[in-house]
């Protein structure tokens, strides 16, 4: 049963017909957004798209820290705006800035995990907390080497190849050693896993790498 949701999204995301906002309901968003487009123009980065970014991405970990930090909850999906551009991070001064590209972004995601991983070590349920790490996709750099803020960095740094291995790491609650599944298995592996969780069928990172190994068989 859901019974808390916050989100946030500052971007004046121009290839909608209509501005979509936050603090509206989904289906108010749905309404202003009729009769619906089968098509709209891609969308870019665009001049103060950093600082709105970037004001989303507090926003956001206030709001996740609150939620690590109340002991009432007993599961919670975070979803971090980073290492999405536009970006919100110098990785050289180590501080949050308009400004950036996807590889400070990238830095700023591996620090916010390790700000978020600490505050549940912090709390009196990390030895009963499990936590799953995803990306829903890789850095999307057919698409964005098109766009003009494309870096020379970025460029050499990426190839110009996407890499078709988005993040997936599973830690249990009370393990220590960690494993590796090197063959390809796909993202919504999770549901599944969470499923086994909940049942107390995974106790090791060797229970997670046998089952995830038993379910790739039987496709």
């Amino acid at each position: 049963v859901l019974d808390h949701c916050s989100w946030q999204f500052s971007d004046e995301y121009r290839a909608l017909p209509e501005p979509v906002y936050y603090s509206w309901s989904t289906l108010r968003n749905l309404w202003s957004l009729l009769p619906l487009h089968e098509r709209m123009p891609p969308s870019t980065d665009e001049p103060g798209d950093n600082e709105a970014h970037l004001r989303d991405y507090q926003e956001v970990m206030a709001q996740s820290q609150s939620l690590l930090r109340d002991p009432r909850i007993r599961f919670v999906m975070l979803h971090l705006p980073v290492p999405h551009t536009p970006g919100i991070y110098d990785r050289h001064r180590n501080v949050l800035a308009a400004s950036g590209n996807y590889i400070d972004n990238l830095v700023l995601a591996d620090n916010t995990l390790g700000q978020l991983m600490t505050l549940i070590q912090s709390t009196p349920n990390a030895p009963e907390t499990s936590v799953i790490v995803s990306s829903d996709h890789s850095w999307r750099v057919d698409y964005w080497k098109m766009q003009p803020d494309w870096t020379a960095e970025e460029r050499r740094i990426s190839g110009e190849n996407f890499d078709t291995r988005p993040v997936l790491m599973v830690h249990l609650a009370g393990s220590e050693a960690g494993q590796v599944v090197s063959q390809p298995v796909s993202a919504m592996i999770v549901h599944p896993i969470l499923e086994e969780m909940l049942r107390g069928q995974l106790h090791s990172a060797d229970d997670v790498s046998t089952f995830v190994t038993a379910r790739q068989k039987d496709k």
